[in-house]
């Protein structure tokens, strides 16, 4: 059994543990698969309806991500818009989205929204972070921009690429999943609401094992391959340098900004026409602002949304810290078990040895 059948046993024996203490919150394993057959028809067609906008979006979320990173104009443009989407949350623009797309459009956006920006973070960094002993030689033997870009970045960007195309698949499925609310198309957003509603802890259970299964198996399909294509060594060089961009003059540099700060506003105030919604429904920034600074209700919303925001704040901070701690301690844990995996092993080595030259020489115990 390997380290993965070792963890998997784990987690279902904490599992059970957990169940045992909890029965009516947490079903046990046995009961969560049970659900989970019986409803097999059921399941497998809302799996369908979730996957295949899924992956929609994660191949149009990637792709914009790699034209953004190679085209630095529109890198410069639509970083800002990509930046505001991914910091909104999934689960507040979902129903925006829902209001102004049909069908499942709405889980296709959100899909691709999720997956944008870790791509771009990660493919940026992995383009830019070159050893510049590999350019100067491209560039001596008479390389153009495109040979260095082809040779040397994408080469050296294809493992931090598929860093981030690992954190960004389970994200798709999170994005199809949290469009999928209130939406009334088949998929299992629908099918979490549906179980909520009755009331049945395996079944709520169980179509989240449907979609974390379908999550790990995206998560594995994207890291075998990015073993394949980049293989399992180290990068070819011991010093990787830091390339930073060119420097843009003063008034180029505020162009850009400002037009980097502008553009996800006139998105919003122009995406109404486009999408056939109502403006009722969906709201212009100039509406919002009016009704945040000058209508009569704007007192009363501040009263409202002021403590509500004291109550959040502090409890996404301390849930921050807690998971980045959790993180970098799991993060060491993997790190020392598996350098004590070679003495844990020599030292079971050594210890049947001498049991089988106690057995050899007649002298056992």
């Amino acid at each position: 059994m390997g380290e993965e059948g070792a963890v998997a046993l784990a987690c279902l024996a904490l599992w059970h543990g957990v169940a045992m203490l909890q029965p009516d919150m947490i079903p046990a394993p046995g009961a969560v698969l049970l659900a989970a057959w019986c409803a097999h028809d059921a399941l497998l067609t809302d799996l369908q309806a979730t996957a295949l906008p899924a992956l929609e979006g994660f191949v149009i979320g990637n792709v914009l991500a790699v034209a953004f990173v190679l085209w630095r104009p529109l890198g410069h443009v639509f970083s800002g818009v990509v930046a505001v989407l991914y910091a909104l949350p999934p689960i507040t623009l979902g129903p925006l989205l829902v209001l102004a797309f049909r069908g499942a459009t709405s889980q296709v956006i959100l899909a691709a929204i999720c997956v944008c920006y870790p791509t771009l973070q990660a493919m940026r960094t992995g383009l830019r972070d070159i050893d510049p002993r590999l350019k100067d030689v491209v560039t001596l033997y008479g390389g153009s921009a495109v040979s260095t870009l082809w040779y040397v970045r994408l080469r050296s960007g294809l493992p931090a690429l598929f860093a981030g195309l690992r954190i960004a698949a389970p994200a798709a499925i999170q994005g199809a999943v949290l469009a999928g609310f209130g939406s009334g198309a088949p998929g299992i957003g629908s099918a979490l609401l549906a179980a909520i509603g009755r009331g049945i802890p395996s079944e709520l259970w169980a179509v989240a094992l449907v979609a974390t299964f379908f999550s790990a198996v995206m998560y594995g399909l994207v890291a075998q391959l990015g073993r394949m294509l980049t293989g399992k060594g180290g990068p070819a060089t011991l010093q990787p340098g830091h390339e930073t961009a060119p420097h843009a003059g003063r008034w180029e540099g505020m162009l850009w900004a400002g037009m980097a700060c502008m553009l996800p506003l006139v998105i919003w105030q122009c995406l109404p026409w486009p999408a056939g919604v109502s403006p009722i429904l969906f709201r212009p920034p100039s509406a919002v602002f009016r009704y945040l600074v000058t209508s009569p209700w704007a007192y009363d919303v501040w009263a409202t949304f002021v403590p509500a925001m004291v109550q959040t704040v502090p409890l996404a901070v301390g849930g921050m810290i807690v998971g980045l701690v959790l993180g970098f301690l799991l993060a060491v844990a993997v790190w020392s078990c598996k350098r004590a995996e070679p003495l844990v092993m020599q030292s079971i080595e050594h210890a049947l040895h001498r049991l089988y030259a106690h057995y050899r020489d007649g002298a056992w115990p």
